[in-house]
């Protein structure tokens, strides 16, 4: 036995997170941080578009103020099917396909509303592309936590979601650039008839319309050209394999991932395929109500209710800003910047959490979110200061916690 093969046969076994943590932060690790914030930018843009055209939509098909409402939050119904089913086809068939598949879907589905004529069927589609948008988020904050080193763990999983933010920052700099605020403003209140500012011909459709808004939802159809990109470059996380039991794929993985890495696979002959887990997940068929059992059942209400509360404020800002901007005499300049300053507070929180710790960044998040909406309330013009730091990203860290409270077999459950 040669003296590099006792070494590697002395040294201690790793399980896969030490295996991560011993190879740390590398340009694999950046690759895949850049695939999934790439992901959740495209999921970003395609979240916030509707909001930005709404006016413009309002205006073109003459709709009242509830309908019009309503179109930004079709796709949140979609969100919540997509959230569910996600994790445990998730755990069934591996993060990587449902990621791929989830982007492929929201992008396809943008293309039938480029030639939508009426609102039930622009509905219908956003419903169905928020399908592919639910299903994508818990599946990329699973990736982060499954992939990134331990020690920046944080840092990653919140810039990685503050992709999403620079996602609706891009939304807002295209609606501004296509949808003609002013002129569907003033449809809307009556002041000018709709024929007078339907001057914009557009290809494959007849007649003219208000502005370009449907160009915005032809731009999103580039998910689909990412979706082969993401099946080509992106690595199905070990945790997946380690958890169905299947260890040589699962080494395969991490020798890959290594090889590619540092050009060797040192610390890939220090895996143990017996003990590739911290714990070994039980190969039993996992029920959602398992969440509820009396081990997890704190962990579950604290995870889902503070998520919930995130999504609420960080969903309904995107919702409703660059119309209450337009209804307060704003352009969409400031729900940007709003979105721009969004996106610095994701990054910041990563490096706190890192420092501080996950639950107390997310503890001081939400307070700092009530009192930025308090005083939202009290200062108008302080709005966009006021949204940046009302954003924590309380939704990136939970998704840590999801991965990191409960067994490798949960993951995907519990991302829902």
């Amino acid at each position: 036995m040669s003296a590099y093969t006792s070494d590697i046969a002395n040294a201690p076994q790793l399980t896969i997170p030490q295996f991560i943590d011993e190879l740390g932060t590398n340009k694999i690790t950046w690759m895949l941080f850049i695939l999934l914030g790439l992901s959740m930018m495209f999921e970003g843009y395609d979240y916030a578009i509707v909001n930005f055209a709404l006016p413009s939509i309002q205006a073109e098909w003459s709709l009242n103020s509830v309908i019009a409402g309503s179109l930004s939050s079709w796709s949140l119904m979609g969100l919540v099917i997509g959230g569910v089913i996600s994790g445990p086809l998730a755990d069934k068939i591996g993060r990587k396909k449902v990621l791929v598949s989830s982007v492929f879907l929201f992008g396809l589905l943008n293309l039938p509303l480029y030639f939508a004529q009426d609102w039930i069927v622009f509905s219908v589609f956003r419903v169905l592309a928020g399908v592919g948008l639910g299903a994508c988020i818990p599946i990329v904050t699973t990736c982060f936590s499954e992939w990134m080193p331990s020690k920046r763990r944080g840092f990653f999983i919140t810039f990685g979601m503050a992709w999403m933010i620079l996602g609706t920052v891009i939304a807002g700099i295209v609606g501004g650039a296509l949808c003609n605020s002013a002129a569907a403003a003033s449809v809307i209140a009556g002041e000018t008839e709709l024929s007078s500012v339907q001057t914009v011909a557009l290809p494959f459709l007849d007649g003219l319309h208000i502005d370009h808004w449907r160009v915005a939802f032809f731009i999103g159809f580039l998910p689909i050209i990412y979706s082969v990109i993401l099946q080509f470059f992106m690595l199905e996380t070990p945790y997946y394999y380690a958890s169905k039991g299947q260890s040589k794929k699962c080494i395969a993985v991490l020798e890959d991932y290594e090889r590619k890495a540092t050009g060797k696979t040192v610390l890939a002959e220090r895996l143990n395929p017996n003990h590739l887990l911290p714990v070994r997940p039980e190969k039993v068929k996992v029920s959602p109500l398992e969440l509820f059992n009396k081990k997890y059942v704190k962990a579950t209400l604290g995870i889902w209710i503070g998520y919930f509360c995130g999504c609420l404020v960080l969903y309904g800002m995107n919702a409703f800003l660059p119309r209450l901007c337009g209804a307060m005499g704003y352009t969409y300049t400031l729900a940007t910047i709003s979105m721009a300053a969004a996106f610095i507070a994701n990054i910041l929180c990563g490096y706190v959490s890192d420092i501080i710790g996950r639950k107390r960044t997310v503890v001081i998040g939400f307070i700092a979110g009530a009192v930025c909406m308090y005083l939202r309330l009290r200062l108008h013009r302080g709005m966009a200061v006021c949204s940046a730091y009302n954003r924590d990203d309380s939704t990136g860290l939970h998704g840590e916690f999801r991965t990191n409270r409960y067994p490798a077999n949960h993951a995907g459950i519990v991302s829902d």
